[in-house]
């Protein structure tokens, strides 16, 4: 009786597998289907139009589109919105100069029409009773790193109010330590120079304009006037490469050179070491001097797999830096599960996935990471990793797209439907299944990231 009821459990459960199988055949068949009427209906409705006319329509609407064109007063108001996402007081409108706004204590203002001697700007940005930055904000088919030199020139003629903090030393002329400049459109690569917010820290002649994808936090602003990138690197040079453990001399000279690079102003570098080199200890001696060296104030540790971020987190906690603390005894780390870093992590421990997730999924109610939460970004053998890639687990789903996941699945089945005969077999006979054929597909959906719990998931 026991044997007969083990026998039929495992047809039950047979069946179920197939039952499962057909259901998601016919619902990809119809899938496909539909889009298949939807492209030809497309196709049909654009046939009856001549090229000339196609054409003709598209340079109508490529016209029209830049006749739209907003003044100034219209960009300002694109502009005060995203400085007030980014943590600034700004009414163009309200918190002018002329109708009284001046900086207060324990205020982050975006004073508007701030007089200077070579006329007013745009805003000035006050932490506090400290100015830190001139803003330019042009109409949206302006270039906009060019209105960059006329923030320059503010900062250069920029009047202190009365009570007002000086930010430091005038830095070669300049007043003000930054400068932006912004048309209210957001950031897209093909339109560079037309779109973001260009900034440049005028404190070193050499820096050079760059566009960001948002703007500065006043906490962030106020952590890079605090950053002497010049006597940090004079530090670096002058300190010796003493720890609680050894390094070898190959070692030691990957720390020189990515020290020396970063001192010269060089913002992306490729560190490349054979395996078994240890570059995790490289990276945790070479982060922990940056850091101690007041380089940069965040640092987030970018990996590709759960495990890769375990192990760097096991590193930074083990890892004895000097006097016997490791690693996170003096600066403090946030690991995977943590979202987001707080204000006494110097390291967050993130997958790509995850950051993907928080940059471009965020949830309603939630803003992406501000443009300053990290700056520098060392990132662990990710040159393996894309979004859909096949090593993920189940439970690292949840930091992908779950749109860009189900087109990755429609895209297994379409290129592997004439090469695995049980994928054959569900797209084409479903009824013909045997047990040994769903064994296979389901291994081989594992085998390429698409488990039946991953599926239901998403």
């Amino acid at each position: 009786m026991q044997q007969l009821a083990a026998v039929e459990l495992e047809l039950e459960t047979a069946r179920n597998e197939q039952a499962f199988w057909e259901q998601m055949a016919v619902e990809t068949e119809t899938a496909k289907l539909a889009l298949q009427e939807r492209l030809a209906a497309e196709q049909a409705g654009s046939t009856g139009r001549r090229p000339a006319e196609v054409a003709a329509y598209m340079a109508a609407a490529s016209k029209t589109a830049e006749q739209v064109v907003l003044d100034e007063a219209e960009t300002r108001k694109l502009v005060d919105e995203q400085l007030r996402q980014a943590g600034w007081q700004a009414d163009s409108t309200t918190l002018r100069y002329a109708m009284g706004a001046r900086p207060e204590k324990d205020r982050n203002l975006a004073t508007a029409e701030w007089p200077t001697l070579g006329g007013p700007a745009d805003y000035v940005l006050f932490a506090g009773l400290t100015p830190l930055a001139v803003v330019e904000a042009k109409r949206k088919n302006v270039d906009v790193p060019a209105a960059l030199q006329q923030a320059k020139r503010h900062s250069r003629s920029f009047n202190a109010w009365a009570n007002a903090e000086s930010p430091g030393e005038p830095w070669n002329k300049y007043r003000l330590p930054f400068a932006f400049s912004a048309s209210g459109r957001p950031y897209l690569r093909q339109l560079e120079t037309r779109s973001g917010v260009w900034f440049c820290d005028l404190r070193r002649p050499d820096n050079l304009s760059r566009a960001l994808d948002g703007w500065y936090t006043p906490e962030g602003l106020a952590g890079l006037l605090k950053q002497d990138a010049a006597q940090a690197a004079t530090q670096l040079e002058a300190t010796p490469l003493t720890f609680d453990f050894a390094l070898r001399p190959y070692q030691e000279e990957a720390i020189r050179t990515i020290e020396a690079a970063i001192g010269r102003g060089q913002r992306l570098l490729l560190m490349a070491m054979a395996p078994g080199t240890r570059k995790t200890k490289v990276s945790t001696a070479l982060i922990y001097r940056l850091l101690k060296a007041q380089r940069f104030r965040r640092v987030l540790f970018l990996v590709d797999r759960s495990a890769l971020g375990e192990q760097a987190a096991n590193a930074f906690k083990d890892t004895r830096m000097e006097n016997l603390q490791t690693f996170a005894d003096i600066f403090g780390i946030k690991e995977l599960d943590d979202q987001a870093p707080d204000t006494e992590a110097a390291v967050h421990i993130a997958t790509v996935q995850g950051m993907v997730q928080r940059v471009l999924y965020t949830h309603e109610g939630e803003t992406p990471p501000p443009v300053d939460q990290y700056d520098c970004i060392v990132v662990d053998e990710c040159h393996r990793s894309h979004l859909l890639d096949r090593d993920l687990s189940d439970a690292e789903l949840a930091f992908r797209s779950y749109e860009d996941y189900l087109r990755s699945f429609a895209d297994f089945l379409d290129t592997h439907r004439a090469t695995l005969p049980a994928l054959t077999l569900v797209l084409t006979r479903p009824s013909d299944l045997t047990r040994k054929n769903l064994r296979e597909l389901s291994l081989a959906l594992n085998r390429n990231g698409f488990s039946e719990k991953s599926l239901e998931t998403a």
